[in-house]
Order: C-alpha cells, then structure tokens, then sequence
C-alpha cells in the first residue's frame, strides 16, 4: 500500500520529453534533450557536458531530459559543451543535425582564445593596449627592448590555453630569450612572451586575477549582442608576491597548492567592473568583422557562447587584458573552489536571456547580463 509510504521517497513519473514544434533539416524534431558521452550516430559529446550538477538540475526544472546516446530522434535544442565534443558550423547541410541553439563555430572562436591570435586582432584594430605588450616567441628574439631591467617580470606562455601549466615565469628579457634560444625555432614557435604587469596592485600582500564572463549571441538575419556578467570573480594568488620569479604561486592564479588559495569573492568595486567593460567591449571590437556570416542554417538557428575573460591590474587601477578563454571553466577546474552558486546563476541567466525566449517564446529577461556596446 503506497498511502504508508512518505510522498518524498515515492517514485514520481518520469517527465515527459519537451519537444519542439520547428524541426530540424533533417527531419527530426528539436528537443530539450542531452545524453553522457559520445552519440553513436552523430559524434557529438554530452551536449550539456561543460556544465556542473546543479547547472543541468537547472536545466531539468526548465523540461530537459536525458536519454540514450543511441536515441537518434530527437535533435538537441540547445548546447553547451567542452570543446572536445564538438566543433558546429553555423550553415549545416540541407540535412545537417545540428543543435538550434549552438557554439560558435572554433575558426571563429579561436580568434579570442589563441593568445597569438588575439594580440594580432588587437593590434590592427588600435587597441594593443588593452593587453600587456606582447610578442610572437619569434618576435621576441629579434625584438629591441627599451628601459628594460633585469628585475622585471616577463611571462612565457603557450599560445594556447593549458590551464597554467604552460606559463613559465622570468625576470630580465635575457633570461627569456635565453629559454627561447633553448627551445629552438621549432619549440618556441607555441609561446607567447608577454611583459608582467608593474607595479601589481595587491591585495591583503598577494596578486590577484578577475574572471568576469562575456556572453555572445548571434542571431536572425544579421543580429548580434555582447554581454558582460555582473557577477565578476576575484581570485587571489596562492602566494604572497614577491618579485623573485622562483615561487609560481606568487605570479600565476592557478598555481601552487589548492589548499593554500584563499577563497575567491566578487568583485565589489564598480570603476573596476567599468573598466573591465570597456575592455571587452574593444576585444569584441577587434574581431567583430569575422563573425560567422549570416543567415545562419538553418534560419531559425542562434549561436549562443560565454566567454572566460582574465583581467589582472596595475598598483595604479588599471586593468589589462591578459587572455580570453572560448570554453572556460565552470565550477571545475580552475575555478573549482569558486561557490558553485557564482555559476548556477550565471548559468540560469544564459537560459533566460537567450535559451528560454528562443524555445519557449518568453520574454528575455538579462538577470546579471549587462549589455555591452561594441563599434564593430
């Protein structure tokens, strides 16, 4: 007799699959669906993979399901996934199955996230300072340095994102052309020098990182919006500074021990979050020119992306770009002992902006999302 049985332990129905009225070019309908590993017939990992527990309970609350990643009849509705799952174009096929509400194609995103690539586009539109100065490895070398010091802080780091393990710190430009000279044309040719930022500014004696999150949207006949999250995470380093290059943790965010990295917190200083604005608002200048030409395919298709910006300043209150991740980190990784909340609700805020107006037709309501305005 289940009237004995407590409501909360009993077995509840299984909802039911939210499925969509706009088919896909392939015929089958778009719906609020995801699945674990790789799909079996159409190569893509999780479509929710990049995002944390929480985030995907999120998700279900809102009608999405998990189903088999055999189940070929129903075409994701939306996708958020790492990189390694997979790359989406933004035309398909006339029989492309392709998720509505997708990435932006990687050609495009590594624009921003290649470290090499972004100084480049920075340069030519005229805005090379909103990064430290920065250099090619090759570059580097043949490079004549004015006023530089042997003290000063230089920074080596892949071109590509590696969750610090590819940042190597230095002091005086000898001792980096010395490990450049060491690496060969063929070594270094995956490196970027970029010059450390001096005076840091300090807080409680240790430097610290601001990742602040910039949603991109693209959609329509040619429409396109940038938005910055007002939910913007400070990250003190793991050691107190010291300008010895020796201890890592005193220069890189992410490095040195876990343990020791004292609790992250939001930002609370708005000329601060002006400036970070600012800033993204001139990078997604510099590579406005290249986003994916439109109408998309099919035409009732969005592309919907949240980039990881990382800002460091100056002891004089200014902020400098240091690099732009295309699939950061969320409540993993090296942002794992941020409060998952920070996430969940940024999270929340991509599908009431962009998400839910698209699928279920509701009004978009920009919860922490503060529009950016950007002279493409």
């Amino acid at each position: 007799c289940t009237r004995r049985v407590p409501e909360q332990f009993r077995r509840q129905p299984e909802a039911a699959m939210v499925m969509l009225t706009l088919a896909s070019p392939c015929g089958k309908p778009f719906g609020k669906v995801y699945w674990g590993g790789r799909h079996k017939a159409w190569g893509w990992g999780n479509p929710l993979g990049k995002l944390h527990k929480q985030a995907v309970q999120v998700l279900e609350s809102s009608g999405w399901r998990r189903v088999d990643e055999r189940d070929d009849s129903i075409v994701p509705a939306f996708c958020w996934p790492t990189r390694k799952a997979g790359d989406f174009l933004a035309s398909g096929g006339a029989d492309a199955a392709l998720p509505l509400v997708r990435p932006f194609p990687q050609e495009f995103t590594q624009r921003l996230d290649d470290k090499s690539e972004l100084a480049a586009h920075l340069s030519a539109a005229g805005f090379a300072g909103v990064l430290p100065p920065t250099w090619l490895a090759d570059d580097f070398m043949a490079a004549e340095l004015c006023g530089d010091n042997e003290e000063d802080i230089w920074f080596v780091k892949h071109h590509l994102g590696v969750k610090g393990n590819g940042v190597h710190v230095f002091a005086g430009s000898g001792a980096v052309k010395s490990r450049l000279e060491e690496l060969g044309p063929r070594g270094r040719r995956t490196f970027i020098v970029q010059r450390g930022i001096a005076p840091p500014d300090l807080h409680e004696g240790r430097k610290w990182m601001l990742r602040a999150h910039a949603l991109l949207h693209c959609f329509g006949a040619g429409g396109a919006r940038a938005y910055c999250h007002s939910d913007m995470v400070v990250i003190d380093h793991g050691q107190l500074y010291m300008e010895q290059p020796h201890v890592r943790a005193a220069h890189i965010s992410s490095a040195g021990n876990p343990k020791n990295w004292p609790k992250p917190y939001l930002l609370e200083c708005e000329p601060t979050a002006r400036q970070v604005r600012a800033l993204m608002e001139q990078t997604f200048a510099a590579v406005w020119q290249f986003l994916p030409p439109r109408p998309l395919a099919p035409p009732e298709s969005e592309l919907c992306q949240v980039f990881g910006f990382d800002f460091a300043a100056d002891a004089h209150g200014r902020c400098w770009l240091l690099e732009v991740n295309d699939y950061p980190a969320i409540a993993s990784g090296t942002t794992e002992h941020v409060d998952t909340s920070v996430y969940t609700n940024l999270v929340r805020d991509v599908l009431q902006l962009v998400v839910l107006p698209r699928l279920d037709g509701i009004v978009p309501v920009p919860g922490g999302f503060v529009e950016l305005y950007v002279a493409g």
